[in-house]
């Protein structure tokens, strides 16, 4: 299942306290893990069993959330651009290192 929204820190309710919905394929962080919603969540906290939740990645360290590309990366980050939204994982090819659309 691919990502298709980074939506940042999990949340169950919204700053005017409206109950926050999650969409398939949406990822969250939740206790320094990642998650992506397998199904459409309300109130479902990711690491419970019978959520509709998976783990994404065991670890945040190597993950960044910005409006620039990070200067200091290693083979395997990943890096949302909070201006478009869109995710990226660094890589080493043929071209040297870059950061490609995940």
């Amino acid at each position: 299942m691919e990502p298709t929204n980074f939506r940042g820190l999990y949340r169950q309710y919204d700053t005017k306290g409206y109950i926050v919905k999650y969409n398939i394929g949406d990822v969250v962080e939740y206790n320094g893990k990642q998650y992506i919603a397998t199904g459409t969540n309300f109130k479902d906290i990711p690491d419970k069993n019978n959520s509709n939740w998976k783990l994404y990645s065991g670890n945040t360290n190597g993950f960044y959330y910005s409006e620039t590309e990070p200067l200091d990366a290693n083979i395997g980050d990943r890096w949302v651009d909070k201006t478009t939204g869109k995710m990226y994982t660094y890589i080493e090819d043929n071209n040297g290192f870059n950061w490609v659309e995940f």
